[in-house]
C-alpha cells in the first residue's frame, strides 16, 4: 500500500493542480497522499460514519497487526 500512495500526486495531476490552487502545501499533499491509520474493524456499520466524535484509542487496534 505504501509503494502505491508514494506516487498518488503523479498519478492525478488535475486533482494535485487544483489544490495548489487552493493554497494547499507540499507538506499537506504529502499528508493526504501517503498510507494512514485507520480502524478498520471498528467501522462495522454506514451508521459509524455518523459519529461525530474520534473513536477511542483501544478501537484503532487491528487484528492484521
Amino acid at each position: 500500500l505504501a509503494s502505491l500512495t508514494k506516487n498518488l500526486g503523479d498519478n492525478y495531476p488535475i486533482i494535485t493542480e487544483y489544490f495548489k490552487k487552493q493554497g494547499y502545501s507540499s507538506e499537506q499533499f504529502s499528508l493526504a497522499y501517503r498510507k494512514g491509520i485507520f480502524p478498520y474493524e471498528y467501522i462495522d456499520s454506514h451508521d459509524r460514519f455518523k459519529e461525530i466524535e474520534l473513536p477511542l484509542i483501544h478501537e484503532f487496534h487491528s487484528v492484521l497487526g
